[in-house]
């Protein structure tokens, strides 16, 4: 898992939280997995999540509630369903031929910010009477708050949405690959379906988490099995096994992260 900004980004495969190495997360190729968004803030978070480049909601965004979790299973498609999971294959070179490579292959960025968070202010009306105050909060008059939308489905209680009103600009960022061995395509059938809701104005400031799926370990062999948050970790000076919350080895102390 990516912490940041409290804001948390997972990776799941078989129902099992795969575990973030400096950025890296490595499962089988042919794997289904789904993408776990989860928001620590007493307020709405808006993200923009990519898959090797593509925009997993198409030109929509997904709202992840003030201290709640979003599961994502896949890319939208027609009539805001998703019908098959996110899969996780080897780019061979067959397929690198006929697709071509992309920079940005093999990546899952989330690009995130948070609804403004509006403090009570004082407002005095003309009003003769001195005591005559109105109080505006956060999505009342004057805050210029966006149309959203928001997406629910029967199993997860997912959100997702869109902005009709937002003024902010978007920016392409390209990331390079050192070894791009994979790429997401579509899975096993699933059923997922979104609905519209909706956010008020947003912060200007944007945060981005960045993960890189590896099929391949470090020795540039294929993974097994996927790399979890319990599986232990092995040291490269001792091979002493450690626990997979340990930073250094409790057998000879060298660093394990």
């Amino acid at each position: 898992m990516t912490f940041r900004n409290n804001f948390v980004v997972v990776v799941k495969s078989k129902g099992k939280v795969l575990r973030d190495e400096r950025g890296y997360v490595r499962l089988p190729f042919g794997s289904d997995y789904s993408i776990v968004l989860k928001n620590l803030e007493g307020r709405k978070a808006v993200a923009n999540v990519t898959v090797d480049g593509k925009r997993v909601f198409g030109g929509n965004e997904v709202i992840v509630p003030a201290n709640n979790t979003v599961e994502i299973k896949g890319f939208m498609g027609t009539n805001n369903k998703v019908r098959n999971r996110f899969r996780f294959i080897e780019k061979t070179a067959e397929i690198s031929r006929y697709r071509g490579d992309r920079l940005d292959d093999g990546i899952l960025r989330v690009e995130f910010r948070y609804e403004r968070d509006y403090e009570p202010v004082l407002y005095v009306n003309d009003n003769p009477q001195p005591w005559a105050t109105t109080w505006y909060t956060g999505g009342s008059a004057g805050t210029g708050g966006a149309d959203w939308t928001y997406t629910s489905s029967n199993s997860t209680g997912n959100f997702s949405g869109r902005s009709s009103k937002s003024k902010s600009s978007s920016v392409n960022c390209f990331y390079s690959n050192s070894n791009d061995q994979g790429i997401t395509v579509n899975g096993k059938p699933t059923r997922q379906e979104f609905d519209y809701g909706n956010v008020g104005s947003l912060e200007s400031s944007k945060y981005v988490i960045v993960i890189r799926l590896k099929g391949r370990r470090k020795d540039g062999g294929r993974v097994v099995k996927p790399t979890t948050t319990r599986t232990k970790k092995r040291c490269p000076t001792c091979g002493h096994g450690n626990k997979s919350y340990h930073k250094f080895c409790y057998n000879c102390s060298t660093c394990l992260v």
